[in-house]
């Protein structure tokens, strides 16, 4: 049921932030995004550098004050790269 309400929520090629909840052994992937700072990305560009060079930390939702960007940061080396009013993280987000 939740695979066919993300289908109606999100369309193919959309980029968004989910949590992954699961990893089944089948492959499959179970993924949260019903809180408010996951969901789908818009106005902004997605990059991919080597995934070594994103460290583990608590905090994947960064933003830069003083350039007013906002950034999320992928494990899989995935980037997200925006203007810091097109997001809402609240208080999801470590300020630099």
């Amino acid at each position: 049921e939740d695979e066919l309400n993300m289908k109606n929520v999100f369309g193919e090629k959309q980029v968004l932030c989910a949590e992954v909840q699961s990893i089944h052994s089948d492959g499959s992937v179970a993924l949260h995004t019903r809180s408010s700072k996951y969901g789908k990305l818009t106005q902004g560009q997605l990059i991919q550098v080597p995934s070594f060079l994103v460290k583990k930390q608590k905090q994947n939702f960064l933003c830069i004050d003083d350039l007013d960007v906002s950034i999320v940061l992928g494990y899989n080396g995935y980037v997200w790269v925006c203007d810091s009013s097109a997001v809402d993280f609240s208080t999801q987000r470590e300020r630099f």
